[in-house]
């Protein structure tokens, strides 16, 4: 009797691997998945489509990380300081030193970091 069981074990024992197989490689099939995301839309992260300015957007990056020459312009301080502090409010902690930049900016420079500071925190 032992010699019987034996060849039908044998077969068992080549099942179960074989069918262990046949489940993991249909496993890997993902069927028509694309191979990169497609891509957004042009006006997706500009709304209306318009495009952003280039040089505005890097002189207010300038401006507010502080590596921007400033360029006195005392008779602007008052106006300025209003709208450095409504800035401030817009773009939080990052944004918190923007008030002492009173009268230090040209009016170039205010409007390229009024700029930046609607494009990268949605002031407006």
């Amino acid at each position: 009797m032992p010699a019987q069981t034996k060849p039908t074990m044998q077969k068992k024992i080549l099942i179960i691997p074989t069918i262990m197989l046949a489940l993991a490689s249909s496993a890997f099939a993902s069927g028509s998945a694309p191979t990169r995301p497609p891509r957004p839309p042009a006006n997706y992260f500009t709304p209306g489509g318009e495009k952003l300015d280039n040089n505005r957007y890097a002189l207010g990056k300038a401006v507010f990380t502080g590596k921007a020459q400033r360029t006195p312009n005392a008779s602007a301080a008052k106006k300025q300081r209003a709208r450095l502090t409504q800035l401030a409010a817009v773009s939080g902690k990052q944004g918190a030193t923007l008030p002492s930049l009173a009268g230090q900016l040209s009016n170039e420079q205010m409007d390229a970091l009024d700029y930046y500071v609607s494009k990268r925190f949605g002031a407006h």
